[in-house]
């Protein structure tokens, strides 16, 4: 657990941009794009990176799993809530619609009880009612995720990352003549993240805020410290993963970013 993250992000789109591709700037490779840039894919036929989108979504799209200057073979593919998951494929030659939805249906109630889609977290109001909603939503799919991975021996292999792009203030956010507005603000000085798997050390809190949680007292990282971090257990120097374009080389952690040890098991 991670309770020292912060940005210079406060508002959702540049926040998401800086978390997705280390600046909150338009036009530049994903995470997981420049993972793809650095390792390549082990196969000819499937992606190596996949984007998995529920309910509305996020407010940043596609600017998120984007390839940016890289070429577009590096960037996300989106398996969709909607329609066709993948979009230009459909079923092969003899398997008759009905059993494909049969399957899926089995496969469905198998795991309804552990992975539920949840909704926005963006509580500027009825905080009392929807924070701890979709805290009970979720605590069972993480777990659920984690076991899953560590039963089937993956878990060493897979880094499991939950977050946002910013935190929420420890005051209220009340503004006068809006008494609908109760909830919390955006707040980028210091925020939380759950990491496990991947070569990360477990059972650790890292970082603390002062005693309102408002600011840092311990341990700040910063998001390129996260990222940096992040293409460590990768086997990537964060520093050396460069791709020239406009006359300089760009990388993930932009021009900061240090690894953080204390995290490394």
């Amino acid at each position: 657990m991670v309770r020292s993250l912060h940005s210079e992000q406060f508002n959702h789109h540049p926040g998401q941009l800086m978390m997705q591709c280390g600046r909150g700037t338009f036009g530049l490779p994903t995470m997981g794009s420049w993972l793809n840039y650095g390792l390549g894919s082990v196969s000819e036929n499937l992606p190596g990176y996949v984007v998995l989108n529920s309910g509305r979504g996020s407010s940043g799209g596609a600017t998120l799993w984007q390839s940016g200057f890289l070429p577009s073979t590096y960037a996300g593919v989106l398996f969709r809530d909607q329609g066709e998951p993948v979009l230009n494929l459909s079923n092969p030659d003899g398997l008759p619609p009905e059993l494909q939805r049969a399957g899926l249906d089995t496969l469905r109630d198998s795991n309804q009880e552990r992975y539920i889609v949840y909704a926005s977290w963006d509580h500027h109001s009825n905080l009392d009612a929807e924070l701890p909603y979709n805290a009970t939503v979720v605590d069972q799919p993480i777990a659920a995720l984690i076991k899953d991975l560590k039963q089937r021996g993956l878990l060493d292999s897979t880094m499991v990352v939950w977050g946002s792009e910013f935190g929420r203030t420890p005051l209220g956010e009340n503004r006068d003549g809006r008494k609908d507005v109760t909830g919390r603000d955006h707040h980028p000085f210091s925020f939380t993240a759950l990491m496990a798997g991947g070569g990360i050390k477990g059972g650790q809190v890292y970082g603390k805020t002062d005693e309102i949680g408002w600011g840092i007292e311990e341990n700040p990282v910063h998001i390129n410290d996260f990222h940096a971090t992040m293409l460590n257990q990768f086997g990537i120097d964060h520093e050396k993963l460069t791709h020239r374009f406009q006359g300089r080389d760009y990388r993930l952690t932009d021009v900061g970013g240090k690894v953080i040890k204390d995290w490394l098991v």
